[in-house]
């Protein structure tokens, strides 16, 4: 779920990543924002531009996860042991790729 976009600046996303049945998926950010029940666990995930000088910049991304209860802290700690490897080789696999983009070798860019 988009969270906030500032263009040229950042983005974030956010997704419930641990939900017991019952649990209604948020449908808008607000919603997203006030989740606190009982056994769920969300993430949320940036693209930060900074300005690095002498004409670059400098991309940054983080992750931060909340989950709402010591059941739900288990429960991710069990789901981030499986997918860790993977996440972080797709962000790196997209990090690459705002580079080659922010570099004019991109998606049907020359070069």
């Amino acid at each position: 779920m988009l969270l906030a976009d500032e263009p040229e600046r950042e983005l974030v996303v956010g997704i419930v990543v641990i939900a017991p049945g019952g649990v209604k998926r948020p449908a808008t950010p607000e919603q997203f924002k006030a989740l606190a029940t009982p056994g769920v666990a969300k993430a949320v995930m940036n693209f930060l531009i900074d300005d690095a000088g002498d004409a670059a910049s400098l991309v940054v991304t983080e992750t931060r996860v909340h989950a709402a209860d010591a059941s739900a802290r288990r429960r991710f700690a069990r789901y981030w042991a499986l997918i860790r490897p993977g996440s972080g080789f797709i962000r790196r696999m997209w990090l690459r790729a705002v580079k080659r983009r922010a570099e004019g070798r991109g998606s049907g860019s020359q070069g």
